[in-house]
């Protein structure tokens, strides 16, 4: 009969393997934590704990403050927005640890689309000072729109939005460097037309601004308010009296 004989030296190489084998230690997937609603007291969304999933609208209120650490995944459910309204978003990643926020839908086995949330909104209320995004990816949403505010935007990389990159008000001056749009419906900063009455800035650098259909004025743009008479007849001759707001610049008038 045959024999199987271990030597001693391959018995320990054979037991040294069998040892590794099992000391192997196993690290389970981190879960998600789930987040949503009203953020009315200082708030960190922790490396530790990423990623975040939220599941209903978040609002900074109460001159809370929200700080997104580097490395941060948060992952944004349909419809879902990310409002400053009374308070400040600090979420200062790195360019080694860029802060992500994106779709749900963007995992290993998703199917991302553009539009699949809502947005970054941050209003009137929100603290200029006390609000900047640096090296942050915001993918598959409606962008960041900005509405009487100021923040700082730097190094941001806005990607697969249904809608403009970054859109704001004429009375919002957000500044900031090196930031990037792709895929976007609009890969800009939309403005709507209408009238610049105050002090604002253009800052944000990296992507263009865009003008909404129509014209910007810098000052109140000129009302005509009434035409005396309202009617006249082709080849006729006659004196109209026009009324009406910062009209005394003007050089030209032009009937349809």
């Amino acid at each position: 009969k045959n024999k199987l004989t271990i030597g001693r030296r391959g018995l320990g190489r054979t037991l040294c393997l069998l040892g590794s084998l099992f000391v192997l230690p196993l690290f389970p997937a981190q879960a998600a934590v789930d987040v949503s609603g009203s953020i009315t007291a200082n708030t960190a969304w922790t490396t530790a704990q990423s990623p975040y999933t939220v599941t209903g609208d978040i609002s900074v209120d109460n001159g809370a403050s929200l700080t997104i650490e580097p490395g941060v995944t948060v992952y944004m459910n349909a419809g879902i927005n990310l409002t400053v309204n009374a308070g400040s978003l600090m979420a200062r990643g790195t360019a080694a640890a860029p802060i992500v926020i994106t779709s749900a839908n963007d995992i290993t086995t998703g199917t991302p689309a553009a539009g699949d949330w809502g947005q970054v909104r941050i209003q009137d209320g929100a603290s200029d000072a006390g609000t900047l995004l640096e090296y942050v990816d915001i993918r598959y949403g409606h962008g960041i729109a900005i509405q009487s505010a100021s923040p700082t935007l730097n190094y941001l990389n806005i990607k697969n939005s249904a809608g403009p990159a970054i859109s704001q008000d004429l009375l919002s001056s957000p500044v900031g460097v090196g930031n990037q749009a792709s895929g976007n419906t609009i890969n800009g900063v939309l403005v709507p037309a209408g009238d610049i009455l105050g002090n604002v800035i253009w800052g944000l650098k990296g992507i263009p601004y865009v003008v909404a259909q129509g014209l910007i004025s810098i000052g109140q743009s000129p009302v005509i308010s009434g035409i005396n008479p309202i009617q006249i007849q082709q080849g006729e001759t006659l004196t109209a009296t026009i009324s009406g707001t910062r009209l005394s610049t003007a050089e030209q008038i032009v009937f349809d």
